[in-house]
């Protein structure tokens, strides 16, 4: 039975005996990752909170709907590979600096091809995946409470549901660099540092209640883009953290040319003729958005057909121009970089 009780640790610290039953460095680190979540779950929840003191039934709905479909490529997509690079950069810690390097530029560019699919393609179908998916109640656009969130939804969709659904797939991309870089944060940051970050999400949680009161005529879609606004702040803090940890360390060399700090953070973006297909498939399918009047199928159809041209065209370009990319995320996956 004793087995299972708490036991004092004594050991020698500059020449005299010291006990305790928790050591303090990790009461110090367990401190710091709780008033972290503490403040990550204010900014997460924060946008409910709001939701629900300033905005109608009808946001709140079509709040839920954006967010519950949305959040399907966070919980299926997102949240697996910063689970996955959590661990690795705990494993590797700073004894394996070019490892990390090499991991975070790759998931980083993942996450960022996915999110851009989401741009070029996503933003224009909203109003077919509302029609479709949720019915004529969310896609007729009552309930607006105002004429510029009407010329919103007249710029990103055909109302205020699909308009925040679109204004949810430039959020994708934010999300998915975020994730990947505060998981390095969290591997390596000292508590010292996660005090810092700490500090950082307060000013987050303030830039969010101003972004929110910024763009609150716009509806739902107003309080997705003080999300992106948010959460595009914490990215910046955990991009300046990433670039001062590796700054420790040699820059790695490249055909006798060692890498800048800009050369080794432009890694995690895909090449132009990639981003290039992304912004075709764009305008491409914003023009084919505009053929579709909302009520005909077979135009609906024909929208959805370039679409999926589109989204082969930027696939193919992937493979083609970044096949090397893809060998090295097979690599990953197996474990075997």
């Amino acid at each position: 039975m004793s087995t299972f009780l708490p036991k004092r640790i004594t050991h020698t610290v500059k020449d005299k005996p010291v006990s305790y039953y928790i050591d303090p460095s990790m009461v110090s680190i367990a401190w710091s990752f709780t008033k972290q979540s503490v403040l990550k779950h204010f900014l997460t929840e924060g946008d409910k909170f709001v939701l629900s003191l300033f905005f109608t039934p009808y946001h709140q709905g079509v709040y839920a709907i954006v967010f519950n479909y949305g959040s399907t490529v966070a919980r299926l997509v997102f949240w697996p590979i910063e689970e996955a690079a959590r661990i690795m950069f705990s494993n590797l810690g700073a004894t394996q600096p070019q490892a990390s390097r090499t991991i975070i530029s790759l998931t980083v560019k993942f996450n960022l091809l996915l999110g851009l699919l989401f741009i070029a393609i996503g933003t224009h179908y909203t109003d077919v995946f509302v029609a479709i998916l949720v019915g004529s109640k969310w896609s007729s656009g009552a309930g607006a409470p105002s004429a510029v969130e009407l010329a919103a939804a007249s710029i990103l969709g055909s109302n205020p549901t699909s308009s925040a659904l679109a204004a949810y797939c430039w959020y994708i991309p934010i999300m998915g660099i975020n994730g990947i870089t505060e998981a390095f944060v969290a591997s390596m940051a000292s508590p010292d540092q996660l005090n810092w970050q700490n500090l950082w999400l307060v000013v987050c949680t303030a830039l969010m209640g101003a972004a929110s009161y910024l763009f609150f005529p716009l509806g739902a879609t107003g309080l997705v883009l003080a999300n992106c606004a948010n959460l595009l702040a914490r990215a910046v803090w955990s991009s300046r953290f990433i670039l001062q940890f590796f700054a420790q360390f040699p820059a790695p060399v490249v055909a006798g040319h060692r890498m800048s700090a800009w050369e080794q953070w432009s890694a995690c973006f895909p090449p132009r003729t990639i981003v290039n297909a992304f912004a075709l498939s764009w305008v491409v399918t914003r023009w084919s958005q505009s053929l579709w009047p909302g009520s005909d199928w077979m135009s609906m159809a024909a929208h959805v057909a370039v679409g999926t041209g589109c989204t082969v065209l930027c696939l193919f370009m992937i493979v083609w121009r970044d096949g090397g990319f893809l060998q090295q995320i097979m690599k990953l996956r197996r474990g075997e970089l």
